[in-house]
């Protein structure tokens, strides 16, 4: 079927004459009949006035099989999410960027791209120019979603990664715009709390739950590094060992058995940063301890396996295992932080080479 051919079934399907068609469209109605005859075809500006008037998208108009196109969309998108997962995030970056070269338009494509852009781990020797092309990618996609997107899903992760990295390539005022746009209310998990009854609604609110106790916990770390308008830290270093220590402290009265999994990462974090401050002093137990703690935790990350779930009190059956594990996983991290000079006054130390070789087993 052509595309006069299709013009002429949707219009006929909506009862519309060739004359209400040419009006709505500011043509004549020979026009429309030399489309429906084949004798020309519609310019492309008309696509979207006539997609928007018989209510199809314009693939529909063009005659592209739309079930056809989502399903290897789907495929592209599936298989990139099990080759993230595996932590061989450039391999699915590479098969991202092929599914777009077949299907320009997919938003839903583009956004998972800017998603493994965002979170890809550096490359060795990876200069100023590469990181300033992978902004720019993600910019050009970006601003496509929020432009034409209608997928309030999709919109949403867009948004969030606009604010993300408008701020690193001048555009603030952007940025905040978009934050503001974002409206008040109940999250969506929030809602089904609320609608949800019996087993689903507890296990809705036990998941949304440690949601929000691991991004405020775990934000505790950021807020103890908060600077004023002049530079100067907020805390002091005495201060901010408080923060640590608090906040060490409330995951472990979280995970109460002991058992992290996934959010092993953030009192992990936690025990680097008070490390750091040790170091800083000199203080050779306090650095040490702090620093077998971190790699303790590091280690725990990167051994969960795909089918482990919590099973602290608060937390209990919820599947945490199988988390993506990066290329430059955890324990590599902390055997790369291990290396700084801030450690060398322990670094003699048989508790510090014992760490160290304890992570270079399960570095990557």
């Amino acid at each position: 079927m052509t595309i006069g051919q299709r013009i002429k079934q949707l219009r006929r399907e909506r009862d519309i004459t060739q004359e209400q068609l040419a009006e709505y469209l500011n043509l004549s109605a020979s026009a429309v009949s030399q489309w429906e005859c084949g004798r020309v075809l519609p310019d492309i500006s008309q696509l979207p006035l006539l997609a928007n008037l018989f209510e199809v998208s314009a693939d529909v108009l063009l005659g592209i099989d739309v079930d056809s196109k989502a399903q290897k969309i789907d495929e592209i998108y599936q298989n990139a999410l099990i080759i993230s997962q595996e932590g061989r995030r450039y391999e699915a970056i590479d098969l991202l960027r092929d599914g777009l070269r077949q299907f320009p338009d997919s938003f839903k494509l583009m956004e998972f791209l800017v998603a493994e852009l965002r979170a890809r781990p550096p490359k060795d020797g990876e200069g100023a120019e590469e990181l300033a092309a992978y902004r720019r990618q993600m910019e050009t996609y970006l601003d496509k979603i929020l432009a034409g997107c209608t997928d309030d899903a999709i919109r949403a992760r867009a948004v969030e990664a606009a604010c993300f990295l408008y701020p690193e390539i001048g555009r603030y005022d952007d940025a905040v715009k978009l934050a503001e746009s974002i409206p008040e209310g109940f999250t969506r998990r929030e809602m089904l709390c609320i609608l949800y009854s019996g087993t689903k609604q507890y296990e809705t609110k036990r998941d949304d739950i440690l949601s929000k106790f691991t991004n405020s916990i775990g934000d505790l770390t950021d807020l103890a590094e908060s600077r004023h308008d002049d530079g100067t830290d907020v805390f002091t270093d005495d201060e901010k060992l408080r923060i640590y220590e608090k906040q060490i402290a409330m995951f472990a009265l979280y995970f109460d058995d002991g058992r992290y999994l996934y959010h092993a990462q953030y009192p992990k974090i936690a025990h680097l940063a008070s490390a750091d401050i040790y170091a800083k002093r000199g203080d050779h137990e306090q650095t040490l301890s702090h620093l077998e703690k971190a790699a303790e935790f590091a280690v725990e990350f990167v051994t969960m396996k795909e089918d482990d779930v919590l099973t602290s009190l608060l937390a209990r059956g919820i599947p945490d295992g199988g988390a993506w594990q990066e290329e430059h996983n955890q324990a590599q991290w902390m055997l790369e932080t291990c290396a700084h000079p801030r450690y060398d006054f322990v670094r003699g130390d048989e508790r510090f080479r014992h760490l160290v070789e304890k992570l270079k087993l399960y570095a990557k």
